[in-house]
């Protein structure tokens, strides 16, 4: 994608932007919020307006690989930007339309109920446990769309009800098997095979948002405690 992000021709460097875009609106939008203390409407329109300049003003061109790692550059970018936005309040034209943003801000203000304060937290630190949170989102939603294609709906059930599920509301391998129908080695095994697809489609994801295999393998290493293939 990052390759694709500095190509010549225009049209594969719209799509990956729209990928890029894709994988970082969590984010970006998260960190308008609670960052910069953007209003809710006010932090749609800047995410789009971000992700639509980074064409119209060809900002990929700049990133340098060598310099700082890729989510980094976004972080940084997104500061210029909104601390131009806001120089600029009474002027912006931000090209609607030139790129789809999958903003669905809305479960993410579910989650920010009650929380939108000042954060004092290292930009950096906060901009990357959100783009964590996003790649993992991002990756359940994918896991859940194959599971259900595949016909594993048992598979899923059980990954949602003991993964996904608060700590104090986790039923045990033995409630599920009885609830279930089947027998604890089956719950084992199916939860292991959910973890290691959600395992694998997290990883795609990192390869695809990271400049190359040792930028890949500091962010794997990172994210699991381990090297990855």
């Amino acid at each position: 994608m990052l390759e694709a992000v500095r190509a010549t021709d225009p049209e594969i460097r719209r799509r990956a932007l729209e990928r890029l875009a894709a994988a970082y609106w969590r984010p970006v939008y998260t960190y308008l919020r609670l960052h910069w203390r953007e209003p809710e409407e006010e932090a749609r329109d800047l995410a789009q307006g971000f992700f639509v300049a980074l064409i119209e003003r060809d900002l990929a061109a700049r990133w340098d690989p060598s310099r700082a790692r890729f989510r980094t550059w976004v972080r940084t970018c997104l500061d210029s930007f909104v601390a131009d936005e806001r120089r600029a309040a009474g002027r912006r034209k931000r090209g609607g339309g030139a790129v789809h943003v999958p903003l669905e801000a809305e479960g993410i203000e579910d989650e920010l109920a009650g929380a939108i304060a000042p954060s004092t937290e290292d930009p950096d630190t906060f901009f990357r446990r959100e783009w964590i949170r996003g790649l993992f989102t991002g990756s359940v939603r994918a896991l859940r769309d194959e599971l259900r294609a595949a016909g594993r709906e048992t598979r899923l059930r059980l990954f949602e009800r003991y993964d996904l599920a608060d700590e104090a509301d986790r039923p045990t391998y033995a409630r599920l098997a009885t609830e279930e129908s089947l027998d604890i080695a089956k719950v084992g095994n199916e939860l292991y095979a959910a973890r290691a697809r959600l395992r694998a489609l997290v990883l795609e994801r990192l390869r695809e948002c990271t400049s190359d295999e040792a930028e890949y393998r500091a962010e794997a290493r990172e994210l699991f405690g381990t090297d990855e293939p």
